[in-house]
């Protein structure tokens, strides 16, 4: 495992690396750079611009495992069809929010309306470990 940070290994529009998350489960994400925005004067940050999907539930075994899930839900006959409901409850795998996502990074990062540290550190969307990896990342 090797320590770096994200603005040091993306200076360029087209680099490409793999990002592992979650040794145990292994989600590994290829991440291609497309484009590096210049900030907006009054912008709020970190800020997601675009995306597609919703993550898959924590702790639900990985690649692997989610697609065994995926398929369990999308099928009412199969065997766990009614294990995987009782677990988490409907699940649309299509659904991203992209209002949701910021406002998950926002109280994520203690980020009040105005973009500025505060006490907005209620509910987050994002797991801890996900927080701590995003804060690493961004060094903040």
């Amino acid at each position: 495992e090797r320590r770096t940070r994200l603005k040091s290994a993306v200076r360029k529009v087209g680099v490409g690396f793999t990002y592992e998350y979650d040794f145990g489960d292994s989600w590994r994400l290829d991440i291609v750079i497309e484009s590096i925005l210049s900030p907006e004067p009054k912008g709020r940050y970190p800020r997601c611009v675009d995306g597609r999907r919703s993550g898959p539930p924590e702790d639900s075994g990985g690649p692997y495992g989610y697609a065994d899930y995926l398929e369990a839900l999308a099928d009412p006959k199969h065997e766990r069809h009614q294990e995987m409901l009782d677990w988490r409850g409907p699940f649309d795998p299509e659904d991203f929010s992209i209002d949701r996502v910021n406002k998950a990074l926002r109280r994520a990062f203690g980020l009040t309306r105005k973009g500025t540290p505060g006490s907005s550190r209620r509910h987050s969307a994002l797991t801890p470990e996900v927080e701590a990896e995003i804060r690493r990342m961004l060094e903040l």
